[in-house]
């Protein structure tokens, strides 16, 4: 009996040993497309081995890896060979801390979807009511809003 490594299609790389079987007619053994007799190099951690040239090599295998670069984008590695870029980073890169202009802004921006959905009805009633229990209602709310998204001061 005789071992042979079979090969993927796309890439031609070690997927498992098979048995070749011998031809009952001339008695040689018949070795399938995608296989070879040449004795399969040890195993290396981060790579896998492949066959070219009449020969057993090593290719890195990083697919699957995913990484970030310095702006915080983030990449997955797709192909056999692919080598992690220079400086990029195996974890999502700390965020600056937002500026005092961007703080702000979000505060702002938090204050008046909160006027439009909480306040703004309640100021439309005293409106149509006008009573003192309905304005009060209403500048309380407006008084909870802004405690609750206050203006950064640095």
């Amino acid at each position: 009996m005789l071992n042979a490594f079979k090969l993927g299609a796309k890439y031609p790389v070690f997927t498992k040993q098979i048995t070749a079987k011998k031809d009952p007619v001339s008695g040689k053994w018949m070795i399938p497309s995608f296989a070879t007799k040449v004795k399969l190099i040890p195993e290396k951690a981060g790579h896998q081995r492949y066959f070219k040239d009449g020969a057993w090599h090593y290719v890195v295998d990083n697919t699957g890896t995913e990484y970030f670069l310095a702006d915080g984008s983030k990449h997955t590695i797709t192909e056999l060979g692919e080598e992690l870029p220079e400086g990029a980073l195996l974890e999502d890169p700390p965020k600056p801390e937002p500026t005092f202009e961007e703080r702000q802004a979000l505060a702002i921006a938090q204050r008046e979807a909160a006027y439009k959905q909480e306040s703004d009805p309640l100021y439309m009633e005293w409106q149509y009511d006008k009573t003192d229990e309905a304005e009060q209602k209403w500048r309380d709310k407006v008084a909870e809003i802004k405690e609750r998204y206050p203006l950064p001061t640095e």
